[in-house]
């Protein structure tokens, strides 16, 4: 398991996020964020592209003399990225009802696809799947939704999920 550098991957500027990343000294820094997100102009980007190395977790998994563990992690339940309240919980994407119905909705048909043996239904379902549907039906403040409300996105994931289910 690859975890998330929580410091690091939050609150990037160009010269702080050089110098924080310096400071791990070598050592494998995960971060887990699109790469839009780097705000580091030309100058400063030539620098830290220069300085760092970029390993996809496959290629971190085959390194020599990469250390396989550095050592035994207790997650007794199920954690986030998530900044909403409370910090780390699934808020932003199962803490309402139209979340969990949906989300409910979607896995009770999850043995019936991939039973079927229908590629695009399981490509479909697949990406019903994805974590940002939930989060469209979150009723905290989030800036990047198509929808109006999040019952707008409630209803046009369960549309999608109908047509799905009718199909299959």
């Amino acid at each position: 398991m690859l975890l998330r550098n929580r410091a690091l991957s939050n609150g990037i500027d160009d010269e702080s996020f050089v110098q924080a990343v310096s400071q791990v000294g070598g050592q494998l820094c995960n971060l887990f964020l699109p790469m839009e997100a780097f705000p580091i102009p030309a100058k400063a980007g030539a620098m830290w592209i220069e300085a760092f190395k970029f390993l996809l977790p496959s290629e971190i998994a085959a390194a020599d003399g990469v250390e396989r563990s550095a050592g035994v992690l207790s997650i007794p339940e199920a954690i986030s990225w998530g900044e909403a309240p409370p910090p780390n919980s699934l808020a932003a994407w199962l803490g309402n009802t139209m979340q969990q119905n949906a989300a409910a909705e979607l896995y009770q048909l999850e043995a019936a696809v991939k039973g079927c043996k229908d590629s695009r239904l399981l490509e479909d379902w697949r990406k019903l799947t994805a974590s940002d549907h939930f989060r469209y039906m979150s009723t905290l403040p989030i800036a990047d939704s198509p929808y109006d409300s999040p019952y707008d996105a409630y209803i046009n994931f369960m549309n999608v999920l109908d047509n799905l289910r009718g199909r299959l």
